[in-house]
Order: structure tokens, then sequence, then C-alpha cells
């Protein structure tokens, strides 16, 4: 009786991807940043060796993209509540969108969080 009755309780979770979050609505972020795809990355390593992880950070075999994505926690561990996509443009210069599935200060901050590293690797939030 006890497991009916907990079991009838559970919401519905659904499991979140990259393109479920990737949606104009969810951008928090659009910034253009005076620095290379290279540099970008080696600052998120920095950021992420010295400070703190950033979640998942996947840079392109062609070197032109950097994906950084973050799951909740939880029993949603597997839904992706974070999509970070840092583009070349040029040599000198990419171009940074965060989006976040919720509009909360703390999604708001892990996308803040990745832009701050590459902007200054070596300052921890």
């Amino acid at each position: 009786m006890t497991i009916a009755s907990l079991s009838g309780c559970a919401p519905a979770f659904t499991t979140t991807t990259n393109a479920d979050v990737r949606v104009p609505e969810n951008l928090r972020r659009d910034v253009r940043i005076q620095k290379s795809i290279d540099q970008a990355y080696a600052n998120i390593a920095t950021y992420a060796g010295e400070c703190q992880p950033l979640g998942n950070v996947v840079l392109s075999p062609d070197r032109t993209k950097i994906t950084v994505s973050d799951t909740s926690f939880g029993p949603q561990f597997r839904s992706v509540y974070m999509v970070i996509d840092i583009q070349a443009m040029g040599q000198n210069a990419v171009d940074f969108k965060g989006y976040a599935y919720y509009d909360s200060s703390m999604w708001k901050g892990r996308i803040d969080n990745v832009l701050n590293a590459i902007n200054d690797p070596k300052k921890c939030a």
C-alpha cells in the first residue's frame, strides 16, 4: 500500500538534451569575446583546473567550436539544463551563446562562470 501511494506522488520526469535547451527562449547570454578559440579553450581548461569544473567541455575536431554543457543533479542527472556554444569568428574573436533551460540565477551564474573563465581564468568565482 505504501509503495502504491508513493509512486502516485512521483513527478513525471523528462530527459532534456542539448537540442531541447538550445532554443531562442532559453538564450541567457549572447556576447562577442575578443579571444581566439584556442585561447578560450585554454582559459576554460585553466579555470577548471585551478578553480572549479565548468561542466562537460568539448572542442570540435576542426577547432572552430567549443560546447560546454551541464546536467542537473539528483533524479534528473541525465537532463541537460545548460548549453554554451562558443563559435570561432575569425582568428581573434568568438561568439558566446549561453542557454539555460530555467531562467534562474543558479543557471545564469553557471553561464557567467564560463564567460568569466574565458576572460580571466585565474580569478575563481
